[in-house]
């Protein structure tokens, strides 16, 4: 994406062209043309400027999902239509039993709202810092900037280093250069999107039920600093808590993303005389991207295992390349007429 490398505070102006317009960008101008301008020096005054945005996002509502007696009542008529025997009912699923001496009560005795652990409100700061200037012959307008950006599910975060230069140089009385380079860096911490039941937090805070407690406990009801979890003591899995642990799967999941863009745009004019002017730009977008993914499925015993119960722990991990480049020569004529009509052409 273009538009990822650009800051907001850099645009001077955003023109569309179209028809005629747009004419002189060729086949890649045929549906329109964006004309996006970036700040230049406009005098030779050096100015310094900072600018700072901070903000707050967050989640203004929730799903509904069933309560503590709803959920018991479901898994009820659930464990009835599954099993004809009571015993076998009551076994498969023990938070139903209703025996106050029942040893294991302590596990089910909870009302966990797994939506309200995972998400959070987020923090968003955007800082940029811009210095322009410069004298006769060269113009400059440099900027730098950082932006972070918390998630509103917990532990998701991404962050943003960039810079640009714009340079104007006179090199002659009818030889001028003109240059544009802009660098960012993006560092990305994801949650699942896919609808992966898994390792999806979304899903999971939305089909964990809310009898479970999303840490361990002692037998005293006591909370254990520990991510509960969906495992016996042999290693297998329990199957009334066949759901990851959603606070396990924002802490320990890890989905990162890393990306590189640069994007320059250069070129030199020479002014033949006072109507006719020649023009040669070039122009280059650059982007690295990197994705890696942990999921421990089996050495943290929160979380499901991905393929059919039988992975332990997967990694993935993915990286792409985009290069595009743009050259142009264009040759354009312009005369005024009695300060009222123009007649202007070009070639490229």
């Amino acid at each position: 994406d273009i538009f990822n490398i650009l800051n907001v505070q850099d645009i001077e102006n955003i023109t569309v062209l179209k028809g005629a317009d747009a004419a002189m960008y060729g086949s890649l101008g045929s549906n329109g043309v964006i004309m996006i301008e970036t700040d230049k020096a406009a005098d030779l005054d050096t100015k310094v400027e900072f600018i700072g945005q901070y903000g707050l996002s967050w989640n203004t509502s929730t799903l509904p999902v069933l309560g503590v007696d709803d959920y018991k009542s479901l898994m009820g008529n659930v464990a009835l239509t599954k099993y004809e025997d009571m015993s076998d009912a009551l076994n498969a699923f023990p938070y139903l039993k209703d025996d106050p001496e029942f040893y294991y009560k302590y596990l089910y005795n909870n009302n966990t709202d797994w939506q309200d652990l995972i998400y959070r409100n987020a923090f968003v700061t955007d800082n940029v810092l811009k210095i322009k200037g410069g004298d006769a012959i060269a113009k400059y307008d440099f900027s730098i900037g950082v932006k972070n950006k918390q998630g509103t599910v917990e532990e998701t975060n991404s962050s943003k280093y960039y810079a640009r230069m714009n340079a104007d140089v006179t090199l002659s009385k009818n030889v001028s250069l003109f240059s544009t380079i802009s660098f960012a860096y993006t560092n990305n911490r994801v949650a699942e999107q896919g609808m992966v039941l898994e390792t999806n937090p979304l899903l999971t805070a939305l089909r964990k039920g809310p009898l479970f407690s999303p840490y361990n406990k002692d037998d005293k009801n006591n909370l254990l600093p520990d991510f509960a979890s969906i495992r016996d003591e042999d290693g297998a899995l329990i199957v009334n808590n066949s759901v990851s642990n959603p606070l396990a799967v924002v802490n320990d999941v890890e989905m990162k993303e890393h990306a590189y863009d640069v994007l320059l745009d250069a070129g030199l004019q020479y002014r033949i005389n006072e109507n006719w002017k020649l023009k040669a730009t070039f122009g280059l977008n650059y982007n690295l991207k990197q994705e890696d993914a942990f999921v421990p499925g089996m050495s943290s015993m929160t979380i499901m295992p991905l393929d059919n119960q039988l992975a332990k722990n997967t990694v993935r991990s993915a990286e792409g390349t985009t290069l595009n480049t743009y050259y142009a020569l264009n040759l354009s004529y312009l005369k005024k007429i009695a300060h009222i009509h123009t007649i202007a052409a070009s070639l490229g």
